[in-house]
């Protein structure tokens, strides 16, 4: 968006905290920086792959009748294991259930990955947690030594008639290999761990050998660990550390102490500056380094919760896995220098950071960019994204005016600080959502279509430069759900300087309109047409979605705006037949056609999409064929109710019957998602057992939505059924 003219609004940054009357403890204050950051990340860190669902149930011939199965994406080996029991062998009361499992074991050795002299017996091996339940427990252990956390199970129905094996739980990890890691190696000796960690002066409580798992690289590694517990005589805490014998690596550790997680949500607009729409966001993906030692330091997650053990410390907008990087050229020191800022984390467990502390345009392009790119994945699989795996250094404040750009040479974003250019003062760029949004849809323009920059690195993948312009226009109107394109942009002004709501026609009337953001607005027409279309058949709610699905995943085939309309009626089609028409032809055709993107179809009124939307129920019959209905829609304004299977009739004609919307506060509203109708004076409808009716919507501007058919079976004519409604 070359030329995309802007605007900036540069406020005194600082971050604040949230007072809470109930803070939490105190952040922890012993040992190493590395041992604060493993026990703020806690026990039980080095957990098994996710299983995955078996594919073939021909891996499990002999097993009995199996529901269903899981298996370990890394080893391959069953991981869990369900029977109907119904259909299941009966155990016998008498059977030692501990041999039993033993030799269920030994008979499926290679399929578990764990050798019966393995195993080994908890206190509670046999374990009856419910009436009708019985749970067989093994440990395993490796050459004498316990593998921590890992464990294989047997559950069994119980009955007065013995036992049937209802599932499997395996979490042994499969084969072990230690490599040069040995269980000869010696233990760690006690002060030398409390040198390693910085716990010195605390006393030892306990201390073993065991071999520590954990998931590297894809693959499970297994380490000879001592483990031991120190415990801090003062307030009583205890800490559990677990050290590669080898080298002495600290490889978990946790506390006896909770401490609350520190929840980071960062003060953004939620639209532009021009509306004052401020609202607080969780702060994803930034760096949070302790302000006493830069090499200490953790990302928040997703959700922006983090989990470290100081409580100053500084921001850099663009962790490991951010999705934006963002410099700002007004601060930056080197070239490549992050933008960052001073943070106090709360007692309170919430810290809250401020558009007045902390600059606007790098908070707000930060989450902008997170937000459209969360969005955008929603419909594209992230694999089909190499921009959002990466991420985009996201250059703000930039000294010039009136402007934000993609630069597909450097692949970065750009926005401009607030300034006069011409005669015209521009805000700052960063602080308009859709227009942050708009130069992320040029990197995805980058990206996708058949044309793009994954499968060719060396060149752009932007072959239309009016269509990547018309999917920045698009996208932005998209998320923000208004036509208006870049509201603010001119300071303190409340209009936009495009919309997608308009009748532009391609071809381009002239030159001026032929210049690429000009043009863009042809395809944007179309799209925002086709959005108002799927709203006002499927509501609100569900036509965005389908929109945002249809715009979206397009994009992944198409690479001139001229081709959208053949590409959107290939995703809407239903049955892989480009010979029939796709259950939203007729929608899609009357929006690409009002721009001139059909090719020169163009339906006429008498083209009536089915409308799956529309349903009805009896709400009272009133006998002689005569019923009260109560009918629902997406979001049509009016229906009719027409006698014949029919595709359009008229109000007043024999048996039509106009329905009105209900109002929201009547009983049989029942949801947001739908509207809800009657018959306009409470009419009775008259109808006859067989034979076939159309309902037929319409949009509020009286425009024809679409219809569907239906018929009514013989009835108990006495019976209300408006109780039933749903």
């Amino acid at each position: 968006m070359k030329h995309f003219r802007s605007w900036a609004i540069l406020g005194i940054a600082s971050l604040t905290s949230c007072a809470d009357p109930h803070p939490s403890l105190d952040p922890y204050s012993k040992g190493s920086p590395e041992f604060k950051n493993l026990v703020a990340q806690g026990a039980g860190s080095q957990r098994p792959a996710p299983m995955v669902e078996g594919q073939s149930l021909g891996l499990t011939l002999g097993l009995g009748p199996i529901f269903s199965y899981h298996i370990d994406p890394v080893t391959g080996n069953w991981s869990w294991i369900s029977y109907d029991t119904s259909r299941q062998e009966l155990i016998s009361p008498e059977t030692d259930l501990v041999a039993w499992g033993k030799t269920f074991i030994e008979r499926y050795e290679r399929e578990l990955g764990i050798k019966p002299e393995e195993l080994a017996q908890f206190e509670n091996t046999l374990y009856h947690p419910f009436e009708n339940q019985t749970m067989l427990s093994f440990q395993r252990k490796y050459q004498d030594l316990s593998v921590k956390g890992a464990f294989i199970q047997l559950i069994f129905a119980r009955s007065s008639e013995g036992w049937r094996l209802r599932e499997v739980i395996n979490n042994s990890l499969g084969p072990i290999n230690l490599g040069t890691s040995s269980s000869a190696s010696a233990m760690v000796d006690a002060d030398q761990a409390r040198t390693v960690t910085g716990l010195e002066g605390l006393e030892t409580i306990a201390q073993r050998p065991l071999i520590q798992p954990y998931l590297r690289n894809g693959f499970y590694d297994f380490r000879v660990a001592t483990e031991f517990k120190f415990r801090d005589p003062e307030d009583e805490e205890v800490f559990t550390v677990t050290l590669d014998n080898d080298s002495s690596q600290i490889l978990e550790a946790a506390s006896s102490h909770i401490r609350a997680r520190n929840e980071i949500s960062a003060e953004h607009y939620t639209k532009t500056y021009i509306a004052k729409d401020q609202k607080f966001s969780p702060l994803p993906y930034v760096r949070v380094q302790d302000a006493a030692n830069a090499n200490t330091n953790a990302d928040t997650g997703a959700d922006g919760v983090i989990d470290v053990a100081f409580t100053n410390g500084t921001l850099v907008f663009g962790g490991a896995k951010s999705k934006a990087k963002i410099i700002s050229e007004q601060v930056r020191a080197a070239e490549t220098a992050i933008y960052s800022a001073p943070v106090s984390l709360s007692a309170s467990g919430k810290t809250q950071v401020t558009m007045a502390a902390v600059d606007p345009a790098a908070i707000n392009s930060y989450m902008g960019i997170h937000e459209v790119i969360d969005f955008v994945q929603k419909y594209i699989d992230i694999s089909q994204l190499p921009t959002v795996v990466n991420g985009l250094q996201t250059r703000i404040n930039k000294n010039d005016f009136c402007n934000a750009y993609y630069d597909p040479n450097t692949l970065t974003l750009n926005f401009f600080r607030q300034g006069t250019l011409q005669g015209m003062t521009c805000t700052n760029t960063s602080l308009i959502k859709d227009v942050v949004y708009h130069e992320w849809g040029h990197s995805l323009d980058d990206f996708v279509g058949v044309v793009n920059r994954k499968s060719n690195p060396q060149a752009t993948g932007i072959t239309d430069g009016a269509f990547s312009e018309g999917i920045g226009d698009i996208l932005g109107s998209m998320i923000i759900a208004d036509p208006n394109i870049g509201k603010g942009f001119f300071l303190n002004q409340t209009q936009g300087i495009r919309s997608v709501e308009n009748t532009r026609k391609h071809p381009p009337a002239n030159q001026a309109e032929a210049e690429v953001h000009s043009a863009g607005q042809i395809i944007g027409g179309a799209f925002w047409d086709l959005r108002k279309g799927l709203i006002a058949k499927f509501g609100a709610k569900a036509g965005a979605d389908l929109y945002a699905k249809m715009f979206l995943q397009h994009l992944l085939v198409t690479d001139r705006y001229t081709d959208s309309y053949q590409s959107v009626l290939r995703i809407d089609d239903n049955d892989n037949n480009p010979a029939t028409r796709s259950p939203n032809y007729c929608l899609i055709n009357r929006a690409f056609a009002v721009h001139g993107l059909t090719g020169g179809t163009v339906e006429g009124d008498s083209c009536v999409d089915a409308d799956p939307s529309l349903k009805v129920r009896v709400d009272v019959d009133f006998g002689q064929g005569q019923l009260g209905l109560i009918a629902s829609s997406g979001g049509a304004a009016s229906i009719l109710f027409c006698p014949g299977k029919v595709s359009s009739c008229k109000k007043g004609d024999a048996g039509v019957v106009a329905f009105q919307p209900l109002k929201e506060t009547t009983t049989y509203y029942l949801s947001s998602d739908r509207k809800f109708y009657n018959a306009e004076q409470q009419a009775k409808v008259q109808v006859k057992a067989g034979e076939v009716y159309t309902l037929i919507s319409y949009d509020e501007a009286g425009k024809l939505i679409g219809s569907r058919a239906l018929s009514f079976g013989s009835r108990d004519k006495s019976k209300d059924l408006s109780a039933g409604f749903k």
